[in-house]
């Protein structure tokens, strides 16, 4: 229902499966965190296998969220994943050379 109104949600138009794609696009930048937040939760022990699994599962999860979503929205492009991912990987960039360099000063 939401799809056929063509609700948009929050500033600049930004769609609803664009939300969907930057939540994707956080736990492929930052599976550690993620991983870690559940453990905490949880009490289970998650390695490096967890992590390549998460990937694995979220990059099949926007595939398979590209080809539903052609069908119906035709206009989609297939790059929208890609500019989720790479305005995460960027703040992320930011944030892991703002802590070297504050590590550096220590």
């Amino acid at each position: 229902m939401i799809a056929v109104a063509g609700l948009n949600l929050g500033a600049n138009h930004v769609s609803w499966y664009g939300w969907i794609f930057l939540g994707f696009a956080f736990l492929i930048i930052f599976p550690d965190e993620a991983l870690d937040n559940i453990g905490e939760r949880t009490g289970w022990a998650f390695d490096w296998r967890h992590v390549v699994w998460l990937e694995t599962i979220l990059i099949g999860l926007i595939i398979v969220a590209m080809i539903l979503l052609k069908q119906v929205y035709p206009e989609l492009r297939w790059f929208l994943p890609l500019i989720a991912i790479g305005f995460v990987a960027f703040i992320r960039g930011i944030v892991w050379f703002i802590n070297r360099s504050v590590d550096d000063d220590l």
